[in-house]
């Protein structure tokens, strides 16, 4: 276990301005009789855990965070301070919990998150924003005041969350909080979505490129939300498979395209306060396998 830099409660920072350093791998759990990773480290009783413009100021590099849990404080921050940080950023294994803000990573490059959680967190749980691809593989963002912020539309990228992804039970205690919120320029693409028991919407995603379409794959279930299962808008085609979205507070699924098609594969759509599905689109909608029951504002 880590204090907070010089043994208080400050903020531990690595400044890519000030560092001799291209790039960096922070590699929690070592154990240097071995030279082995034998677990994580935990850092707690600091403020922040921050990263200043990893490849900024000319001078490319890139950033891995490893086996790190991060507790308590302000929470976890990667992004720019004096400059634009252009470094591809990978986090493996880590956990942050219990913090103000939860974990913020901002870059031009490429986001990558593995088997981590962002659980407990007062505000938002993962807040991405990227000018490349962001990949969620093996994520929990849960219990947050709000889940998890995806934004690549300040350039050209997909979003991709696949694996087994859980965005459950996020909200403020004020009737705000969303489970995963996914704005892109390109292509987004789910599996294995659970969203669920989130004061807003279980999912909401934007993809605003004419080719971008929003795919999910794997079995998603989006029920229990205060605004709605999916509400979705693609500039493309929309595609769906196993789908449950039950009993939320709005529609279980708000779907649009601006040129497309939408096609639903095995659903189950059932007890939703407004429609089952609130479909606009200038093509076709096709179900196939799909179950209503119970819909108060109507099926389709």
């Amino acid at each position: 276990t880590v204090a907070g830099s010089g043994g208080d409660t400050g903020d531990i920072i690595f400044d890519y301005g000030s560092v001799s350093l291209t790039n960096l791998t922070l590699q929690g759990g070592w154990d240097f009789s071995n030279d082995t990773v034998t677990g994580t480290t935990t850092i707690n009783g600091a403020n922040s855990l921050r990263f200043w413009d990893w490849g900024g100021y000319g001078i490319p590099g890139d950033l891995t965070l490893q086996d790190i849990n991060l507790e308590g404080g302000t929470g976890l921050y990667l992004g720019g301070y004096s400059d634009s940080p252009t470094a591809n950023i990978i986090l493996n294994n880590v956990n942050v919990s219990n913090t103000d803000y939860g974990a913020f990573v901002m870059t031009l490059g490429n986001i990558q998150i593995i088997d981590s959680t962002f659980n407990d967190n007062i505000r938002v749980g993962l807040d991405a924003e990227s000018a490349g691809d962001i990949t969620l593989s093996g994520i929990q963002v849960s219990n947050n005041g709000s889940g998890a912020y995806l934004d690549n539309t300040h350039g050209v990228g997909d979003i991709n969350v696949i694996g087994t992804n859980t965005f459950n039970n996020n909200s403020d205690g004020a009737g705000n909080g969303y489970g995963l919120i996914g704005f892109s320029s390109g292509e987004i693409n789910l599996n294995n979505i659970t969203a669920s028991n989130n004061a807003q919407f279980g999912t909401f995603l934007e993809s605003n490129s004419g080719s971008g379409n929003i795919i999910f794959t794997g079995n998603n279930s989006f029920n229990n939300n205060g605004w709605g299962g999916i509400n979705a808008v693609s500039g493309g085609d929309i595609f769906l498979e196993n789908v449950t979205a039950t009993n939320n507070n709005g529609s279980g699924l708000e779907l649009g395209t601006n040129t497309g098609d939408i096609t639903i594969t095995c659903g189950l759509i059932n007890g939703n306060i407004g429609d089952g599905i609130a479909a606009g689109l200038p093509g076709t909608l096709t179900l196939n396998g799909v179950i209503f029951n119970g819909n108060t504002a109507g099926d389709v």
